[in-house]
């Protein structure tokens, strides 16, 4: 049923030859809880200055829900 469910939309783009950036949107319904809110879950832009320097920020990825460390936990 849709009354426990979890889906997650990520894109990666090269806007310009020295810039990458991504961002993933994850949503979740878990019967009384969180009920289907939309949220970021992971964003970073990524700059290349030179072939070894290479400049990242972001936010890191929610640590619950699709691919994490509590996965598997019962």
């Amino acid at each position: 049923s849709t009354d426990l469910y979890e889906a997650a939309f990520n894109v990666t783009l090269r806007p310009l030859d020295r810039w990458r950036v991504g961002a993933q949107l994850y949503v979740r319904d878990l019967g009384d809880y969180e009920n289907g809110a939309v949220r970021l879950d992971w964003a970073f832009a990524e700059l290349t200055l030179a072939s070894s320097v290479v400049v990242q920020a972001g936010r890191v990825k929610v640590p619950v829900g699709l691919y994490n460390e509590l996965q598997d936990i019962d």
